[in-house]
């Protein structure tokens, strides 16, 4: 399975880098319980809904923690930033990211709808998973799920070939971007799972998630118009809320497309 595959990659390659990650008891704990509600709801044969469930649930808990250590690892290959070459383009683009957070700031009902927005992209995972399971659909989870970890894969790999900490109004740096600079000059190398942070800016994930999320919920699907709404919400918020480029955006919704086509060749 690939999610083994993947935590004996980050278990090689963190010791190789000189990086501990702690609370692996309790993280067992946390995936124990989904995952016999899967076992026990699968062999008992008393409902696949909660099979589903279970069994997706708890892919995506560990997939989650693995593909989070796997882009800190990465971040230690500590190639030169391009957050200059980003702005550049950006500004060829005609956007300029300054003004745009300054007149969000500047806008606090706008401010908070915002980053409700953006903060969504947990709570429409998990509720993706449950409604993809009550409406027996494992074909969508499916879709969500192989095309979120091919995502990321290709996300963390392009991150740390062209890595940025990404813009920001005037010594306001988010404390992903500081995590982010303390892992590639080496001054933290132990770290918490109940305290990892997303640390790319470029590609945005936010982005890929927001399009992966709409195209899961595509037609028949009766969930896709609020799903629609809500991400592109989302991805208005992403340049503000997530301290993006837009070519962080632009680039991550190219990824998005790539993942999607491979899910869908390899299906077929």
């Amino acid at each position: 399975m690939p999610i083994i595959g993947l935590g004996l990659l980050d278990a090689l390659l963190a010791r190789q880098c000189g990086m501990t990650f702690l609370g692996w008891q309790k993280f067992g704990l946390r995936i124990a319980f989904p995952a016999a509600v899967a076992v026990y709801y699968r062999v008992s044969a008393r409902s696949d809904r909660l099979a589903d469930i279970g069994y997706y649930t708890t892919v995506w808990l560990a997939f989650s923690v693995l593909g989070c250590i796997f882009t800190y690892i990465a971040a230690r290959v500590n190639l030169p930033l391009r957050d200059t070459e980003y702005a550049r383009l950006d500004a060829l683009l005609g956007f300029d990211w300054y003004h745009w957070a300054s007149f969000v700031v500047s806008h606090a009902k706008l401010e908070f709808l915002l980053a409700i927005a953006y903060s969504t992209i947990l709570p429409q995972t998990i509720g993706s998973v449950i409604y993809f399971s009550h409406i027996q659909r494992p074909d969508r989870n499916d879709d969500l799920l192989w095309t979120t970890m091919i995502a990321a894969m290709l996300t963390t790999v392009i991150a740390a070939l062209l890595p940025a900490l990404g813009p920001h109004l005037k010594d306001q740096y988010v404390e992903w971007s500081a995590t982010l600079a303390a892992i590639r000059d080496g001054s933290a190398s132990t770290f918490s799972l109940d305290h990892l942070d997303g640390i790319i800016a470029f590609p945005s994930f936010h982005t890929v998630a927001a399009f992966l999320l709409v195209y899961s919920h595509r037609p028949p699907a009766p969930s896709f118009g609020a799903i629609l709404v809500l991400n592109l919400l989302m991805l208005l918020s992403i340049p503000a809320a997530g301290q993006h480029y837009l070519v962080d955006m632009i680039s991550g919704a190219a990824i998005a497309g790539i993942s999607i086509a491979a899910v869908r060749m390899i299906t077929r």
